[in-house]
């Protein structure tokens, strides 16, 4: 009886074993050029950004083509992220289809299997999600720089809003907010919707009602250029 527990017991550890095995090798990827590891976002979405400087609308144009929203190039491994809340990997039998190269603007580049191609905003990988909001803060809040707003390492210091610093938040809270960018008081629960229109900043009061965001009429503060 004892004998049979132990061939059973190796029996399922070999089939455990073997099924971590098959599925490390689904996403193993034979050495990935150094000069490649990374932090990639779509061109199409950073063009989107911008231009428009709203973060879900840019968001939302990946969405017809199959657009990963981000890629985090690894030595031996590429992960993604849905709506920047979703992390998956990345099959390895897509990658041989993927096309790493540096172009002619010197900015490195790949090109996914469906045509799509994403940009290296970063040689770092570890809190990928904090600098590519601190990223994409810079460039939908570049034009407050000098009325004194500071933007270090997803830390944004808004001094007229009685210098307190919130955390840009770039992940969806159920449907679509067509937000320019939502932020987070580090210190409380407040939520700020920002109303990017016709050169005028409109910082909302904004409310949690289930997983949505939602924008109130209550105007914080305004900045008309």
């Amino acid at each position: 009886m004892r004998n049979l527990q132990k061939s059973i017991f190796c029996l399922l550890l070999f089939i455990n074993i073997s099924i971590v095995y098959s599925q490390t090798n689904d996403y193993y990827i034979e050495n990935i050029n150094e000069i490649f590891h990374g932090i990639y976002l779509p061109k199409e979405y950073l063009t989107g950004i911008e231009l428009t400087k709203n973060h879900s609308f840019s968001l939302n144009l990946n969405r017809p083509r199959s657009y990963h929203d981000v890629l985090i190039v690894m030595e031996n491994i590429i992960y993604s992220d849905f709506n920047f809340c979703d992390q998956y990997v990345i099959f390895s039998n897509k990658i041989p289809q993927y096309n790493f190269f540096i172009n002619s603007n010197l900015e490195i580049i790949i090109q996914d299997n469906h045509g799509n191609f994403y940009k290296k905003i970063s040689e770092k990988t570890s809190n990928w999600q904090d600098i590519i909001s601190n990223y994409i803060g810079n460039i939908i809040l570049c034009d407050l720089i000098k009325f004194g707003i500071i933007i270090n390492e997803n830390n944004v210091l808004i001094p007229f809003l009685n210098n307190q610093i919130y955390e840009i938040i770039l992940y969806e809270k159920g449907i679509y907010l067509w937000s320019n960018l939502v932020l987070k008081n580090k210190n409380n629960d407040q939520w700020i919707y920002l109303d990017i229109n016709c050169k005028k900043y409109s910082f909302y009061n904004g409310i949690i009602n289930g997983l949505q965001i939602i924008k109130t009429n209550d105007i914080l503060y305004e900045i008309q250029f």
